[in-house]
């Protein structure tokens, strides 16, 4: 398991972080309602394995950009087409890692 795989699993194992927690749910949860998830697999590639490109990534980012700041708490996550490029090629765990580190309170 990579750095990235193992800070997302002390996400979702840290209850006590609730943006982490909203984070990992956030980008979970797109997943599901985008009909990527079930099954549940948080190695694989966002580009590779869930077939995202850089115009689908985008919309993707955007709708958990939307989740999170109407969310309670709120939270605020920014991202540019840089961090969409490097989204492609993260696995699930290490996209919400980043997600979670360009995230912050409202």
């Amino acid at each position: 398991m990579s750095q990235a795989d193992n800070a997302a699993a002390a996400i979702v194992a840290d209850p006590a972080n609730d943006k982490r927690m909203a984070v990992a749910a956030t980008v979970a949860n797109q997943l599901h309602q985008e009909g990527r998830w079930p099954p549940n697999n948080m190695t694989k590639v966002m580009g590779t394995d869930y077939h995202y490109a850089r115009p689908t990534i985008g919309t993707f980012l955007g709708a958990v950009k939307w989740n999170l700041r109407h969310g309670a708490p709120a939270y605020d996550f920014t991202f540019d087409g840089a961090f969409e490029d490097s989204a492609l090629g993260q696995t699930v765990a290490a996209l919400m890692v980043s997600v979670n580190a360009n995230t912050t309170a409202v």
